[in-house]
């Protein structure tokens, strides 16, 4: 049996070609059709590696896969990383292709005509040759080179080869029960590896899968509209989402007012970022059939996932067939197979299959803490770096406390500090429309689950929310301490100064 996805969307066009395959703002394909276009643009691009800026839908995934079709790299440009993150990713990547359909944006960042227009499903593609100096070594083996924002804001290229990405989706497809009956809705940006990786699951399952564009959904990296939302999944009717914890929190909080989900939804995958126990167990109580994951662009995204009949609720669920998980002596989940050809332009990583030199070349640790049950459940226990050592000597995962915070359906973010002080604080962004005096009761109600060496004795409203424009959080929603802590430093100290003594 095949397993390269470029082979099974050949196999779908022979066998039920006039199945919808893709379906977009504008226009639909037909699994004959998307075949066709992926060969056709095969044939006209031209280059070494591929820039793709686009806003969800056909377009994107025809470009994406003409070019692994034509050996050449992709690499998705997100749209909501800056301007300067963007021109380091088409610099350091050596893009010599870049296709968009903002080429305004694109002439903001690297000024730049393009030198033809093209129409592709429905989309206008303004196509840039771009002079770029020589790579050496070249990409050869790399089907995509997916940028992760990193700890210091500078993205960070992540090599994945073809047949690796191929192994994670046909898992997925595996996983979710996929079949050739199921509509799948698109709500992450197609430039996140993990939608990426559940577009794929779905063609391979031969399915139809929905790709509105981001405006129409009402997801963002930086904010959700939720009526947007709803309506969409309302209209669509699909059976298979992949959301991060946000659009969660959103869909608990629309059923609590009201709103009705769709019958239809069978699997919902949440993952990229940890999701606080009594929000998972609200939305199973309200009939959404939700499957928390864990993964990491290293792995090509999808490492654990609880599943029908496989689901351990507070776990991120098993490994994926083809990896293995190791727990280290002191606590670190390690990787092993699958893996990544290391990270772009980085000393001391070979982009030949090894990932660190050294006698554990072909397992990653992942810095995260966790351990597994007697069943080969993984339940994560906060990230390694982050572990916040109290000056009382209590050990505190931050991410436990902040998913007890935002499990509040009046706390949208929160961020926890503490390491070396004898006590945390917390920096909060209340749900939007929220009168922010009732957000000292959502803390003491967060509180009254911690123990008290965990709980938080004060707080900050910020004035806003954290985003990925002030490198504040990651593409998949992951916090980034250091940079949030630095915007923050003068309220952090004052939550101390002032109140140094109020807990003695």
């Amino acid at each position: 049996m095949t397993t390269s996805l470029l082979d099974i969307i050949s196999v779908h066009a022979r066998e039920h070609g006039s199945a919808i395959a893709l379906v977009g703002d504008h226009e639909s394909m037909t699994y004959s059709e998307l075949d066709t276009a992926i060969q056709k643009w095969s044939d006209k691009l031209d280059g070494r590696v591929l820039g793709l800026m686009l806003d969800n839908g056909p377009a994107w995934i025809c470009l994406d896969l003409a070019a692994r079709r034509c050996d050449m790299t992709c690499v998705p440009l997100p749209v909501f990383f800056s301007n300067d993150q963007v021109r380091h990713v088409i610099r350091a990547a050596g893009v010599d292709c870049l296709i968009t359909d903002n080429p305004a944006r694109i002439e903001e960042i690297i000024p730049h005509d393009a030198n033809n227009l093209e129409s592709l499903a429905g989309a206008n593609l303004y196509i840039y040759r771009l002079p770029v100096a020589a790579v050496a070594g070249g990409y050869s083996d790399i089907s995509k080179i997916t940028y992760t924002s990193g700890t210091t804001g500078t993205p960070k290229g992540v090599c994945l080869q073809a047949d690796k990405l191929d192994t994670v989706a046909l898992a997925m497809c595996d996983a979710s029960t996929a079949t050739a009956a199921d509509q799948m809705l698109s709500l992450l940006p197609l430039s996140t590896l993990l939608e990426n990786i559940a577009v794929y699951a779905g063609l391979m399952a031969g399915g139809c899968i929905h790709l509105p564009s981001l405006t129409r959904t009402g997801v963002s990296m930086t904010a959700l509209d939720a009526k947007k939302l709803c309506h969409m999944l309302n209209t669509i009717q699909p059976n298979v989402i992949v959301i991060v914890p946000e659009i969660l929190r959103v869909l608990v909080a629309a059923t609590d007012a009201g709103w009705q989900p769709p019958a239809t939804l069978r699997f919902i995958a949440v993952g990229g970022a940890s999701v606080a126990p009594a929000l998972l167990n609200k939305a199973g109580n309200q009939g959404l059939a939700v499957y928390q994951g864990y993964g990491l662009s290293e792995a090509a995204s999808v490492v654990c996932l609880n599943k029908p009949g496989a689901n351990r609720p507070g776990s991120v669920g098993k490994p994926l067939p083809h990896l293995q998980l190791i727990i280290s002596d002191e606590g670190e989940v390690l990787v092993k197979g699958g893996l990544f050809s290391g990270y772009l332009n980085e000393p001391g990583v070979n982009l030949r299959g090894q990932v660190i030199p050294g006698e554990n070349n072909d397992t990653w640790a992942t810095g995260d803490l966790g351990y597994l049950d007697e069943d080969g459940y993984l339940f994560l226990r906060g990230r390694k770096k982050n572990v916040i050592v109290s000056s009382y000597g209590r050990n505190i995962s931050p991410e436990w406390v902040e998913s007890e915070l935002t499990a509040e359906a009046l706390i949208a973010q929160a961020v926890v500090f503490g390491d070396s002080r004898p006590y945390n604080i917390a920096l909060l962004v209340p749900a939007q429309g929220v009168d922010i005096s009732l957000v000292s009761g959502a803390v003491e109600r967060a509180n009254n689950r911690l123990p008290k060496y965990a709980q938080i004795k004060q707080f900050h409203i910020t004035e806003r929310p954290f985003s990925a424009a002030e490198n504040e959080i990651t593409a998949n929603g992951r916090l980034r301490r250091d940079t949030i802590e630095k915007n923050y430093y003068p309220h952090i100290e004052q939550l101390y100064t002032e109140h140094e003594y109020a807990v003695l």
